[in-house]
This record gives C-alpha cells, sequence and structure tokens, in this order.
C-alpha cells in the first residue's frame, strides 16, 4: 500500500472502510475507494484503470463500483461496471457528484466519501440485495497512488 496522504489519518481510513462493509451487508456488490494524490490525465479515465486494475469488472453481477479521488486537482468520479450502469439511472450519479464535489471544496474528504458510499450503497441495495450465500467478492479496501 502506498502511502496514506496527509490529509488522513489511519482512523479515517477505518471509518471509509467501515463504511464499505457496512454498505456491502445489504447489497452483493461491491465497493472500493481510491485515492489518487497526483494524478496524470483524466479522472474518468484514471478511475476506469484503476477499475480494472484492481479487478472490479469481475463481480458475478458486474456490480462493482470505484470511488476515485484525485486529492491534487480536487476532481472525483465514480466508474461502475455495466450491471450497474444498466439499472441505476444517471440522474442519481449527478446528484451524488454535485454532493461530494461540495464536500471536497470545503475539505471535507471524509465525511464526503463516507456520504457517498452509504448513498451508492443505499441504492445499490434496491437492485442488487445481498442473497444468501452471497459473498464478498473484493477486498472492503482504499488504495491509494
Amino acid at each position: 500500500m502506498t502511502k496514506v496522504p496527509e490529509l488522513f489519518t489511519m482512523d479515517d481510513i477505518e471509518d471509509i472502510k467501515q463504511a464499505i462493509m457496512l454498505a456491502e451487508l445489504d447489497t452483493s456488490a461491491e465497493i472500493r475507494v481510491h485515492i489518487e494524490t497526483e494524478p496524470n490525465g483524466n479522472c474518468e479515465t484514471n478511475a476506469a484503470e484503476c477499475f480494472l486494475n484492481y479487478t472490479m469488472n469481475r463481480t458475478k453481477e458486474k456490480n462493482g463500483l470505484l470511488i476515485y479521488l484525485a486529492l491534487t486537482n480536487r476532481r472525483f468520479c465514480i466508474h461502475y461496471d455495466e450491471g450497474i450502469r444498466k439499472i441505476i439511472p444517471p440522474d442519481f450519479w449527478v446528484v451524488i457528484n454535485q454532493k461530494f464535489l461540495t464536500r471536497i471544496s470545503s475539505g471535507n474528504y471524509v465525511e464526503g466519501i463516507i456520504e457517498v458510499i452509504q448513498q451508492t450503497g443505499a441504492q445499490l441495495k434496491k437492485f442488487f440485495p445481498r442473497k444468501p450465500g452471497d459473498i464478498n467478492q473484493l477486498a472492503d479496501e482504499v488504495t491509494f497512488s
């Protein structure tokens, strides 16, 4: 794991991981947070590359979701697999993006990330409810580069 950026404490990272775990209790979807301190290029392109690098495209129901944050330029995007893309309406993501951008513009990164996890988890639960026998397919991690 790359060093945790100074904006975050280890407690912050644990709180984010806990939020992921709690959100995934009610859904078969898989959520991950990736924070890049000095990104190169386009936010959406970087998020798509991370999504593939962490094999988030290999979930059984094609319901992986990556919350990507580029710190130095305060960019944020959510990259999700085709199962989610087919079901959840685009206007949901517009609202999520607006709320999170408001949070990070005032420096509330941790609260913003946790809010995004909670809101996306609630939405994913509606369309991808956890079923008996579902397993956690991907680690509930916060990764850095």
